[in-house]
């Protein structure tokens, strides 16, 4: 389809050079009429092989960028052949079915970026269940999903901006804002794990020390020693929560990510 664009446009611009200068004489639009008809010729099979279209490739791109280059083109020597003319050949124009390339590619860019999207989300509601939140996992110590996902946003936008498209602006808000999306649903998964309420990791208080007017200061400390070496149930429940994911250590493995998260998105 994109050679055929080029057959297109040599076989325009040699109506142009050779023929229109002696038709013109029997007709003040031959060049625009014919313009016109291979502007037709064209629309048709450019319709056809759209229709076919279920995904974005660099091909297809290809094919709508010369479509839209040749329209281009077309248009351009239709309206420089016909200034003679009352109307400047606007009523040929008028009738021709425009390409509309570019709304194509939009939409195409679109279903790329919400497959995007997709993806991540799948990714997202997936993985975080997984993790184990060790914070041996890394030498820094933050969970190794955090690095994939940051991994699998990097690829995507680098995907976008590769596409060979003029639109990149346009169209960047829809990938940030899907992306943004699920970010925030990893952060929150993060987040829940590091405790709702201020009493999950703080421990049992101890019973009050009483001593009587006849105890000296020594004794006191030596039986809140004492009383310090005996296990309490609190700090069993602490110790064995340890190898879970919403223990302290793991506690730490989340907070450490969200700082993770947040130097490497700045």
């Amino acid at each position: 389809m994109a050679k055929l664009a080029e057959e297109v446009s040599k076989l325009a611009f040699n109506e142009k050079e050779l023929f229109n200068p002696i038709l013109k004489r029997w007709h003040p639009l031959a060049a625009a009429v014919a313009v016109a008809t291979l502007h037709s010729f064209y629309g048709n099979e450019l319709k056809q092989y759209v229709s076919c279209i279920d995904e974005l490739s660099p091909d297809i791109l290809l094919v709508l960028k010369s479509a839209y280059k040749l329209e281009k083109d077309l248009v351009q020597m239709a309206v420089e052949n016909s200034v003679d003319c009352e109307d400047g050949g606007k009523s040929i124009i008028r009738e021709t079915l425009p390409y509309e390339s570019e709304s194509v590619t939009s939409d195409l860019v679109k279903s790329w970026i919400t497959s995007r999207t997709d993806r991540l989300k799948e990714w997202v509601h997936r993985n975080p269940q997984q993790e184990a939140w060790d914070p041996k996992a890394t030498r820094e110590r933050f969970a190794l999903s955090a690095v994939e996902l940051l991994r699998i946003v990097d690829e995507a936008f680098e995907a976008f901006f590769m596409l060979p498209i003029t639109i990149h602006s346009a169209l960047l808000p829809d990938l940030a804002t899907g992306i943004n999306a699920y970010l925030q649903y990893y952060i929150s998964m993060t987040k829940s794990g590091c405790g709702t309420e201020s009493s999950s990791y703080v421990p049992t208080m101890p019973p009050l020390t009483r001593c009587s007017q006849r105890s000296k200061l020594p004794i006191v400390f030596k039986r809140k020693e004492k009383a310090h070496k005996k296990p309490r149930a609190g700090t069993a429940t602490a110790t064995a929560n340890d190898n879970d994911s919403f223990g302290t250590p793991q506690m730490c493995c989340r907070i450490n990510t969200l700082q993770y998260l947040q130097s490497e998105l700045d």
